[in-house]
C-alpha cells in the first residue's frame, strides 16, 4: 500500500480483527506517517472451481 501523504511504500507495525474486518495500522518507509487501514474480505467473489 503507498503513503497517502508522499506515495511511497509502507510497512504494517500491526494488525488486529476488528468486527468483521481487519484493523492495520501501518507506517511509511520515507515520511514516517502513521495511519490505520480497515480491511474486509469479499465474499462474494469467492470461487470454488472443481476439477
Amino acid at each position: 500500500m503507498k503513503c497517502p501523504l508522499c506515495g511511497e511504500k509502507t510497512r504494517v507495525r500491526d494488525c488486529r480483527e476488528f468486527r468483521d474486518s481487519f484493523k492495520r495500522y501501518r507506517e511509511c518507509l520515507v515520511c514516517l506517517t502513521r495511519f490505520v487501514t480497515y480491511e474486509k474480505v469479499d465474499f462474494e467473489t469467492l470461487w470454488e472451481v472443481e476439477k
